[in-house]
């Protein structure tokens, strides 16, 4: 007997599943959770909030391992959409795909900063135990809070600071690598580049600003860099991200430009203030994804993408408790 054939996703399936997500968990949210009009989640307790929408997820809807890798390089600008709920388990399984498939990449695709991409993942993926759905379940984090060394469960209760001490120099590393003809790793311009009105010429002043950064790779993607992919989805991202500032009431600073100012802007409030913060983590842990799924070639990442296509159909993952140490698919939060 044939093997059924897998169907064929396409871009239209992703944006339809995220529109019914916003949809439905719209109208379940008042079900869960009461507050005064005007008022959401706080952002400290925006993920992983259950109240019903598990069945409108992306994931339950479309393996995230069995997208091409034209998609999963835009999947952030559609799953930064969800934010405006929460930072939903969606991008938790998108994280975890993200980090197995360049775990397992050629050594010669591998780039200085992989170590601390590791622990990035590390981070956003941690967690102790399940929510306590059964009795039994219930006993089994009273042991796990027993055994686990209580260093460990402090590590794990701060990952959202742990992710945002480490996004940061991830995304102006990974952005430098993108722009490594024109700007060396200290910011020092190397050749001369012209984007967005913005020009960088030899001698000037090492460039400080992650944001003029990020505005010239996006500019210059296309035209300078031949990847348009890259400048379209940054673009698109920049603009989902704005529109989660004005939907969530989010202020973009004195005067800005646009998203990438304001992350940048965020850099010392989040790194000395150390506030947890799953929304701005989570903005640039996605930016962080992006960024690595473009840097690498697609015969590369195919290869390791398809090692995980047949490690699920063996059902591997469900055999081995740990999944031979891999990340993808998540265990139940």
């Amino acid at each position: 007997m044939a093997a059924p054939q897998k169907r064929v996703w396409t871009e239209s399936d992703i944006e339809a599943a995220i529109s019914q997500y916003l949809a439905e968990t719209k109208r379940l949210m008042p079900q869960f959770i009461s507050l005064p009009k005007g008022f959401g989640f706080s952002e400290e307790n925006l993920m992983y909030n259950m109240f019903g929408q598990q069945g409108y997820l992306l994931i339950a809807k479309v393996p995230l391992h069995e997208l091409p890798v034209p998609f999963l390089r835009r999947l952030p600008v559609y799953l930064l959409r969800q934010f405006e709920i929460q930072v939903e388990l969606d991008s938790l399984f998108y994280w975890a795909l993200t980090h197995d498939v360049f775990r397992h990449i050629p050594v010669s695709a591998r780039w200085q900063l992989q170590s601390s991409f590791d622990c990035l993942m590390a981070a956003v993926n941690a967690h102790l135990g399940q929510a306590p759905t059964t009795l039994e379940i219930s006993k089994l984090n009273t042991i796990l809070h027993e055994v686990v060394p209580v260093p460990v469960q402090d590590l794990v209760t701060a990952r959202t600071t742990l992710a945002m001490y480490l996004s940061y120099p991830i995304v102006e590393g990974l952005t430098k690598r993108h722009l490594q003809d024109y700007v060396e790793l200290d910011g020092t311009v190397k050749k001369p580049i012209t984007s967005a009105g913005d020009s960088f010429s030899v001698g000037d002043r090492p460039i400080s600003s992650l944001g003029r950064l990020l505005r010239m790779l996006e500019t210059s993607a296309g035209p300078i860099l031949n990847n348009a992919d890259l400048g379209r989805n940054l673009a698109d991202m920049r603009k989902e991200i704005e529109a989660i500032g004005g939907r969530s009431g989010i202020s973009f600073g004195t005067d800005p430009k646009d998203a990438w100012d304001w992350i940048f802007s965020l850099r010392n409030d989040l790194l000395h203030g150390a506030t947890p913060s799953p929304l701005r983590s989570g903005l640039l842990t996605h930016l962080v994804c992006t960024l690595l799924w473009h840097s690498a070639k697609d015969s590369d990442l195919g290869s390791s993408l398809t090692r995980i296509q047949q490690s699920m159909a063996a059902n591997a993952w469900r055999i081995m408790g740990h999944r031979f140490g891999e990340y993808y698919p998540p265990t139940s939060m």
